[in-house]
């Protein structure tokens, strides 16, 4: 597979730790556990681009896809 596409530089410079300030925040990350694990792993990644694996939804909503780093 091929690795993801790197967000724009606009994407890239928003404050992602004060996520709750968006709308709808409450209800894209409904307790701080879903969303604060991906700060750590933006933080390790240090720019690289992810592997993407296990890329399916299914019932159109539930992903499990993961991302792997350094590989």
């Amino acid at each position: 597979m091929k690795p993801s596409r790197r967000p724009s530089s606009s994407a890239m410079t928003k404050p992602s730790s004060r996520y709750h300030r968006y709308p709808d925040a409450d209800y894209a990350v409904p307790t701080p556990d879903h969303f604060l694990p991906l700060l750590y792993i933006l933080g390790t990644a240090k720019g690289e681009l992810p592997y993407t694996f296990n890329n399916v939804r299914n019932l159109g909503s539930m992903a499990l896809t993961g991302y792997a780093f350094g590989l």
